[in-house]
């Protein structure tokens, strides 16, 4: 279904079939880069984290709790820096083919298409994604968490879709870097213009984040 035959407001029936179709285009280039550069790229600041992990009692890399958590819990078991990185590409290509299914969905086939090939599979992007740093999905979390509230307030609701894209942006978008709590107040304005169910579980994914968050930073600001 074309989403420029929709009603206003309505939403149309999520597009499984382009959604899992791009994401195989990103996973494909993203796998390849990963390959390529085997575990990922690491920066002075991803050595930094590392080291804190390994050796708590004499490192402080200065980075937010979240960031610091996030990648304490997907390295300290296996002691792999690709886990933590290839969780993030993961993420990456989730975000990026919701919006470009989205894209497709409404039958703008051509800026689909420019979007993937311009932005969400070139070289750069593709590196930036594969960095252990907050800044790659900090700005891809920001696009994807903004793309998500703009399309439930043109809607009047958040589907199942953008709750999960949301769930797994939100944290990212507000809590990765110091500056990032400016990105809760699109959320709050958009609890103000979608339905009740919408906002009921917005405001679950918000609550629930933020103690988590919280959480982190009484168990030691990284």
């Amino acid at each position: 279904m074309n989403g420029r035959n929709m009603a206003p407001g309505a939403q149309a029936p999520f597009p499984w079939r382009p959604f899992a179709s791009l994401a195989g285009v990103l996973v494909l280039v993203y796998g390849t880069w990963l390959l390529a550069f085997w575990p990922g790229v690491l920066g002075e600041d991803s050595l930094a984290v590392l080291l804190e992990i390994e050796h708590p009692a004499d490192r402080h890399s200065g980075k937010p709790a979240l960031w610091y958590w996030f990648v304490r819990l997907c390295y300290e078991g296996t002691r792999r820096v690709e886990v933590p990185i290839s969780i993030l590409m993961g993420l990456a290509v989730l975000v990026f083919a919701r919006i470009l299914a989205w894209y497709w969905q409404q039958g703008l086939r051509k800026s689909c298409v420019a979007l993937l090939i311009l932005v969400c599979a070139t070289p750069h992007m593709v590196y930036f994604a594969g960095t252990l740093y907050p800044d790659g999905y900090y700005a891809i979390a920001v696009a994807g968490l903004l793309f998500e509230l703009w399309v439930a307030v043109r809607a009047g609701r958040m589907g199942t879709a953008g709750l999960l894209v949301t769930a797994v942006t939100l944290p990212f978008a507000a809590f990765a870097r110091p500056n990032g709590i400016i990105f809760l107040v699109p959320v709050a304005i958009a609890l103000l213009w979608v339905d009740r169910r919408s906002r009921v579980w917005i405001s679950v994914i918000l609550v629930v984040n933020t103690a988590i968050c919280c959480l982190f930073y009484t168990h030691g600001d990284a």
